[in-house]
């Protein structure tokens, strides 16, 4: 008997614990909060005005912005959240109120709604035209002796931007394949010559040809290396005009006698007409018109000079 009635008290409080649950489950049902079934959908799309200014220094920008989207997918409000300056705000600003939306559900019905949304300003990149790949040349050449000019054989020519080596002939001649167009870097090697690291010129489309010199380690003892530098012909020129050869004081309007004036020039003695410059003998010195020598510059008994200067423009004088 006393079993029955724990049973029984057991079966109550069960009953009694489910009652509640199903009064908070209800209540649950009659607060719970609306659900969107349904995002709004970007519909019409209003490209908006690059600012001029950012458009110059090509500057590009984004806004964050604040849409508040009624039932029928209209922008009746928009708000800048975060701009980006350069009148990027304002741009974004009038173009989002043109954005038309399939309108958001809630709970399955078109309801408004408050969105975020980031409008992008970016420059259009230009596409360049991928470049067709250099094609590879052909490279002969010679190695010889510095001095001499024999040809070395059996020469190593090592070419590093292709990691490449190639022997030359008998008679010192090479040729590769595969050269980039370029300043390539060449190292040739070869017993009994100081090794040689040079750069060439590769240039796309032509047979490069090139000539090392190879110095050698021992020099003969019948041989001797003079290192020095090349006298430089220096010409010195004096020119009188076709004013000065008849203005000049004491030369009595005779060309020749202009002449005698310059640096380098003696007067002849007496009325002789002689041209002594810098003390050498008269015929060591010769005159020329338009290229024709001219045998005897005065006449005889040292008269005036055979030039006349009505015929003349310009005195060249090359001491």
């Amino acid at each position: 008997m006393k079993r029955n009635i724990h049973l029984f008290f057991m079966l109550v409080l069960v009953l009694r614990s489910a009652s509640i649950h199903a009064q908070e489950s209800t209540r649950y049902k009659e607060m719970k909060e609306p659900v969107l079934t349904k995002p709004p959908v970007l519909r019409k799309f209003v490209e908006a005005e690059y600012p001029k200014e950012a458009l110059s220094k090509r500057i590009q920008g984004d806004v964050l912005l604040l849409l508040d989207v009624d039932e029928n997918g209209k922008v009746v409000n928009v708000q800048v959240l975060k701009g980006a300056g350069y009148e990027f705000d304002e741009s974004a600003v009038n173009a989002a109120k043109q954005f038309e939306f399939e309108p958001a559900e809630v709970d399955k019905v078109p309801a408004p709604v408050r969105i975020e949304y980031v409008y992008h300003f970016r420059l259009e990149e230009v596409e360049t035209e991928a470049k067709p790949p250099a094609r590879c040349c052909l490279v002969k050449g010679r190695v010889r002796e510095k001095g001499t000019l024999v040809p070395v054989p059996f020469a190593s020519v090592f070419f590093h931007d292709i990691s490449k080596e190639v022997t030359t002939d008998e008679k010192g001649r090479f040729e590769v394949e595969g050269v980039q167009p370029g300043f390539v870097s060449v190292t040739v090697k070869a017993s009994d010559y100081k090794p040689l690291t040079t750069v060439i010129e590769v240039i796309e489309g032509r047979i490069a040809e090139t000539e090392f010199m190879l110095e050698p380690l021992e020099q003969s003892q019948y041989m001797t290396i003079v290192r020095g530098e090349r006298e430089k012909q220096v010409v010195t020129r004096y020119s009188a005009t076709e004013r000065q050869l008849t203005t000049v004081p004491g030369t009595f309007g005779d060309p020749a006698r202009v002449v005698m004036n310059l640096p380098g020039i003696s007067r002849s003695p007496y009325i002789l007409g002689l041209l002594l410059v810098r003390g050498s003998y008269p015929e060591d010195s010769l005159v020329f018109v338009d290229g024709v020598e001219i045998p005897l510059l005065y006449h005889f008994m040292g008269g005036p000079s055979v030039l006349n200067p009505e015929f003349l423009k310009r005195i060249d004088f090359y001491p």
